[in-house]
């Protein structure tokens, strides 16, 4: 499907879809215009991690689940993932982010659970984790 199919199918499939305008601000936003009805196939990975949240919000969704979506990004485009989600986030859109790329989540979340083997081991706000030792630990492996 196209970009612009994409679109109007999750926009299709729900109760409260965003309008017209405001998709299209988001496709313009995430620099995906001029691309509209391209194969979605074939944008780069970061290009299509940023199709899924702008469908997400489309589709009217108010809350979202990520998982890594830093995964084998360029740098570049990590900024311009960063950049959607605070804009989403502004509007009251809440982010659930499964991601190993703790700098990624301590520019972006409020709070933070840390879970190792399947367990909660810590949780709290960036800042708090930032000088909690157990950390280091768990990332590190130390």
């Amino acid at each position: 499907m196209t970009i612009a199919e994409n679109l109007q199918v999750a926009r299709e499939n729900s109760k409260q879809p965003r309008s017209d305008e405001e998709v299209m601000k988001l496709i313009v936003e995430v620099g995906l215009a001029e691309r509209l009805h391209e194969e979605a196939g074939s944008l780069s990975g970061g290009q299509l991690r940023l199709l899924e949240i702008v469908r997400c919000l489309a589709a009217g969704s108010n809350a979202i689940l990520l998982d890594e979506p830093t995964a084998g990004v360029s740098p570049k485009m990590r900024g311009e993932l960063q950049a959607i989600i605070r804009r989403a986030q502004a509007t009251g859109v809440t982010m659930f982010i499964i991601e190993h790329d703790m700098n990624f989540i301590f520019e972006l979340c409020s709070r933070v659970l840390v879970m190792h083997e399947g367990k909660l081991i810590l949780q709290g706000t960036p800042q708090e984790l930032r000088a909690n030792p157990q950390l280091a630990e768990i990332y590190f492996g130390k």
